[in-house]
């Protein structure tokens, strides 16, 4: 997309969709820093506070080894 259809994309509301390897409530936290009006973001403190409380819960917001494995993947294929 050129930085145009980014803008336009953004103001009608939508955002990238959920990365496969990104789990809900992590994306659920994305999708609230990007919403539209500021006064439905979180405020920084607040943000710190939920990513602090993620890293302490045991489980996996991330996939981080099936995505590098998909990223190697798609080297190899552009190769």
């Amino acid at each position: 997309m050129s930085p145009k259809e980014v803008i336009e994309y953004l103001k009608q509301g939508s955002r990238l969709s959920r990365p496969k390897h990104c789990k809900e409530d992590l994306y659920l936290l994305m999708m609230n820093c990007w919403s539209q009006k500021s006064s439905r973001r979180p405020k920084f403190k607040d943000l710190v506070h939920e990513l602090e409380e993620m890293e302490c819960d045991t489980q996996v917001y991330v996939e981080i080894n099936d995505a590098i494995d998909d990223v190697q993947e798609d080297a190899k294929t552009t190769e």
